[in-house]
């Protein structure tokens, strides 16, 4: 973990156990968009869940690979001691790969701990989505600069609507982060905004990406925090933390060790020390071990396959129930001994997984492809099965 700032400069003043991010730069949103006459007015109770649809905007980056019929929105969490008569401040996560649907808002919720923060899930949108051909399977569904500015017309729009809903935002507090697709979007809305996410938002976060960010003036003298943990991606998260720190940005490097190009509960704690303006706690050191240095039993688990998800980089085994499991860049997969991709497994493919539960995050060390099913094989071609401990060809 490198820290270059032993203490945050943020505001002495306290609300509940929660510091909160000293005075930077004050938010504006735009102003709010004409009310449907009719429209019953959202309560703005602690706990409540707000969800509010935007049925005239397109297709979100998550439905154009796999329609649903839902259409795009936004979806707000007022924290457990929300109280109308103070300012409260502002967490938008972006997920990864295609977004989510802007449903719920659950990183951004477990994160806080459901208190303090207004928690808010953005979808993400993509301008146009390439059709699949050898050799573009990931580098069509990364979010690009023209992506990024098609995004922009439409978040502006939900955040002009959110501070309609919620007046009571604080303008000074406002932060926005992501994680691999969405540290790219939240990159990306930097860049392509003409600035106006950097005046809208006094902190950002990001997690295994945002590594196009060019504007990195803009994030002068607020806090910023560049999480990694796959080998690939080290080297240049640290050229991003040292870029932003040559521009004078309050920022922060850690290393989630162990787990990959994931961002499991374990590390929450790292941005929820972050975000209070506190040290990190002990326990987070411990959490950030290996697998190994924390002896985590490993466990196992054989079912067919019922989704592969390339895009989370997670694979959805039939077993007694559903099980997701995370594929890392440390998964090791093989047939009869053969390495195999992730990409190379099929819908009811009998697979055996051994994996490493932290919460509710099952990370995959090994995947073991035991009976290839023969609808992912048609044709003249060969096939090896295993039964037991023989292979048959």
């Amino acid at each position: 973990m490198t820290h270059p700032h032993p203490v945050y400069s943020f505001a002495t003043m306290r609300i509940n156990r929660l510091f909160l991010f000293g005075p930077l730069a004050t938010t504006m949103l735009l102003a709010s968009p004409p009310g449907v006459i009719g429209e019953p007015a959202p309560r703005l109770e602690p706990g409540e869940t707000i969800t509010i649809p935007f049925p005239e905007m397109p297709p979100t980056f998550a439905e154009r690979p796999d329609p649903k019929g839902i259409p795009a929105m936004m979806t707000v969490f007022l924290p457990r001691n929300y109280d109308r008569e103070r300012k409260h401040p502002l967490l938008i996560f972006l997920g990864g790969g295609g977004g989510g649907r802007g449903q719920n808002p659950v990183v951004a919720r477990k994160l806080t701990e459901e208190m303090d923060f207004v928690c808010v899930d953005l979808p993400l949108f993509k301008e146009k989505l390439d059709p699949p051909v050898p050799g573009n399977g990931t580098s069509r569904l990364i979010l690009q600069a023209n992506d990024c500015r098609f995004m922009w017309s439409f978040h502006k729009i939900m955040l002009a609507k959110l501070e309609a809903t919620v007046p009571n935002l604080d303008p000074a507090h406002r932060v926005l982060g992501g994680f691999s697709n969405g540290a790219h979007a939240t990159a990306g809305l930097i860049d392509q905004s003409d600035g106006e996410v950097a005046r809208r938002f006094s902190a950002f976060f990001f997690g295994e990406g945002g590594g196009r960010l060019e504007h990195y003036e803009w994030l002068k003298a607020k806090p910023f925090l560049m999480l990694y943990g796959s080998t690939q991606s080290g080297k240049r998260a640290k050229e991003i933390y040292e870029a932003a720190v040559a521009a004078g940005a309050k920022a922060t490097l850690h290393e989630m060790k162990g787990v990959g190009h994931a961002f499991p509960e374990s590390q929450y704690p790292v941005v929820r020390a972050w975000l209070r303006g506190e040290p990190l706690p002990a326990s987070v050191v411990a959490a950030s071990a290996t697998a190994e240095e924390r002896k985590a039993p490993e466990q196992t688990k054989t079912g067919r396959v019922k989704k592969v998800d390339l895009d989370r980089k997670q694979l959805t085994l039939l077993v007694a129930r559903e099980m997701v499991f995370t594929v890392t860049d440390n998964t090791a997969i093989t047939q009869a001994g053969e390495p195999m991709r992730l990409a190379d497994i099929k819908v009811n493919d009998t697979v055996r997984v051994e994996y490493i539960k932290d919460g509710d995050t099952r990370t995959a060390r090994r995947i073991e492809v035991q009976n290839v099913s023969p609808a992912a094989a048609p044709g003249n071609s060969q096939i090896s099965v295993r039964v037991g401990a023989q292979t048959r060809t």
